[in-house]
């Protein structure tokens, strides 16, 4: 089974993720964008995933609508968007260790205001898909 592990860092699990627009090919053509990497910070309390306001000007995204979040003190109103979202992962075949991309290529999403250490927050809407461990100071997914 692939499996993902880190340190656990200022009490935060915090991996990097890969982002592009859905219509990869298509950007690449005409507007040159590329996928790139962004920190993500792993949220078991967060229903929804979300990526900042950072990555939607980097992509150009338009939304594709707007959604209600509820945090523990408001509701408010956000912009949901279409992206490509992975987590590279190492997996071992019979030829040797080889990457790996979890998640998929055309990910909803809802923005969230930037945070200085991530760009991307992984909600429960993904992880339901992977096993966690935490313990003694690291942690794991395994998909």
């Amino acid at each position: 089974m692939p499996s993902l592990k880190a340190k656990i860092q200022h009490q935060q699990l915090l991996i990097q993720v890969i982002i592009h627009s859905p219509q990869l090919e298509q950007d690449k053509k005409q507007k040159g964008h590329k996928p790139f990497t962004a920190l993500a910070l792993i949220d078991t309390g967060a229903q929804r995933t979300c990526v900042s306001q950072r990555v939607v000007s980097t992509l150009e995204l338009a939304p594709e609508s707007k959604v209600h979040m509820k945090s523990a003190t408001e509701s408010v109103e956000v912009n949901e968007y279409v992206l490509g979202l992975h987590i590279p992962i190492e997996r071992m075949t019979p030829a040797g260790p080889e990457l790996a991309l979890f998640g998929s290529p055309h990910s909803l999403v809802i923005e969230f205001n930037a945070s200085d250490t991530f760009d991307v927050i992984i909600g429960m809407d993904m992880l339901i898909h992977c096993n966690i461990f935490i313990g003694h100071g690291e942690f794991s997914l395994s998909f």
